[in-house]
């Protein structure tokens, strides 16, 4: 009976650790950035509005490159146009040209 719950347990516990999602560095930078402006910059708009102030908050490069032709509309989830804008700035964080990035070795390159 012990050797049975023995191996419930370990099996509970690899499930765990293979669902877990791995969160890449520019992941957690985007995650940062977002936390920083919904507190800081945009802190003072509703949360169902603020979208549009906290993704050009993040990197208004991309958020220009993403929105420009039409901002998100109040309360808008387009998870199409997210996905190219947290794809463009991944693009930037590997090419380390983010200005508030601290990247890896030396000094930033530059753009």
């Amino acid at each position: 009976m012990t050797k049975i719950l023995l191996v419930f347990i370990l099996l509970i516990i690899s499930a765990f650790i293979e669902g877990k999602k791995h969160t890449t560095r520019s992941e957690s930078y985007i995650s940062q950035r977002r936390y920083a402006c919904e507190r800081g910059q945009c802190n003072h708009l509703p949360v169902d509005v603020r979208d549009n102030c906290v993704n050009q908050c993040i990197n208004v490069d991309c958020f220009i490159e993403t929105y420009e032709n039409q901002f998100l509309e109040d309360g808008e989830l387009d998870s199409a146009r997210y996905q190219q804008f947290t794809g463009c700035i991944k693009k930037k964080f590997e090419a380390c040209t983010l200005p508030d990035q601290t990247c890896p070795n030396t000094t930033k390159r530059s753009s």
